[in-house]
């Protein structure tokens, strides 16, 4: 097949301070028998040229620790781990404008003693996890468990961002026999060390409905946990490529590649690797394959940006911005969810959306509050290529 490049005439949607960028990529830095990643600085390129700001690097635990220039060796002296960081840092330090937020995908325990993946974003501590690193095919038990990586990277005092990686993705079988993979379960997902499901994997399929539905009776049971967006990109900046039987097969698709799904954060200042990492930790993020949104709330005075708290059954003020671009479409619907805590659903405000509108601001008084729970926006854009944006919440109580 030919190889085919689109380049879009007007720039990824804006709002007034919106910076954009992927929350879980590889480099060269994972390489073993069938995973690999481009380099670092072409990589950093590529996602400013898609008009990205940011991107967090998520190498493998188990490509982490091998050797340099040897998947084959372990290093206890983690030369491997020290060069990818004083890289990033060299970088960050080198690209004007674009940042590199160094994270790590840790294999780790679940409930059921089986691998499954974590992020870890922004530690300069290594965590170990080599359980379906395939080293061993029969010693594929986890490093950790899911408790004791939280207890390690909150005794660590660095504020790392903790993130479940694709957490409703079912591995295929031969990854379930061989590899001893999993996916997350319920009780994974609700110790409160974890600050983001990474619902958003690259592709708008099963899993990522299924991990929506999970993530809004998560917020509902009165879970203040977060979703973020992100490609695993491999290397994909154009096209997906990974080896499905090694040495026999290997597939090509256009999803996954980099940038195509997204996380943004708003910041009154450009952004470091050290804002940028607060600005997660506060939950100020939104997802997106498409369209910009932002929610704020004014309750007695003060702006309340997303992830930030408010009083229930205090009157406040809405505001709510959307944007698209001539790529994904113009803007179709605006919705606002509130979640009431203890109730099976969530309530949908439908709000004004004018026809073909590519820039939307909008306020709305809520005298009398809202109770105990929380408010979030969704907006879609587009036609038959719907794309959407959901934000993080803003609690109430």
């Amino acid at each position: 097949d030919p190889l085919e490049i689109y380049i879009a005439n007007t720039p990824l949607p804006a709002l007034p301070g919106l910076y954009w960028g992927d929350l879980h990529t590889h480099s060269n830095y994972t390489e073993d028998q069938i995973e690999f990643g481009a380099p670092l600085r072409e990589t950093a390129r590529c996602a400013r040229a898609l008009g990205l700001h940011f991107i967090a690097v998520t190498d493998h635990s188990y490509d982490m620790d091998n050797l340099p220039g040897d998947y084959t060796r372990n290093d206890p002296e983690l030369r491997k781990w020290e060069q990818f960081r004083a890289e990033v840092a060299r970088l960050n330090h080198e690209l004007a404008g674009f940042t590199i937020l160094p994270g790590e995908e840790v294999s780790v325990g679940n409930q059921r003693r089986q691998n499954v993946h974590c992020l870890v974003l922004g530690s300069s501590e290594f965590y170990p996890g080599a359980g379906d690193s395939g080293d061993c095919p029969l010693f594929n038990r986890p490093t950790l468990a899911l408790p004791e990586l939280y207890a390690r990277v909150q005794a660590s005092g660095n504020g790392a961002v903790i993130a479940a990686a694709h957490p409703r993705e079912v591995p295929p079988r031969t990854h379930r026999w061989i590899l001893n993979r999993g996916h997350w379960r319920g009780a994974d997902l609700a110790h409160p060390a974890l600050d983001f499901w990474q619902i958003l994997n690259g592709r708008v399929d099963a899993s990522f409905r299924d991990g929506y539905r999970a993530w809004i009776g998560a917020l509902l049971s009165g879970q203040e946990v977060g979703i973020l967006g992100g490609t695993d990109a491999h290397g994909n900046f154009n096209n997906f490529r990974q080896l499905t039987v090694p040495f026999f097969k290997m597939v090509r698709e256009r999803d996954q590649c980099l940038g195509q799904m997204r996380s943004g954060v708003y910041a009154s200042q450009p952004l470091d690797a050290d804002r940028l990492l607060e600005k997660l930790k506060r939950k100020q993020a939104i997802v997106s394959n498409g369209p910009a949104a932002r929610l704020e709330v004014i309750q007695e005075g003060k702006t309340f940006p997303l992830g930030s708290h408010i009083r229930a059954e205090r009157g406040f003020r809405l505001h709510v911005s959307a944007a698209s671009s001539l790529e994904f479409g113009p803007l179709n619907e605006i919705t606002l969810h509130t979640g009431r805590l203890g109730e099976r659903q969530e309530q949908v405000l439908p709000l004004p959306c004018s026809p073909a509108a590519y820039r939307i601001d909008y306020e709305q008084e809520f005298s009398a509050g809202l109770p105990e729970g929380y408010l979030r926006l969704k907006v879609k854009a587009g036609g038959e290529n719907e794309t959407f944006c959901l934000t993080n919440p803003i609690w109430v109580g």
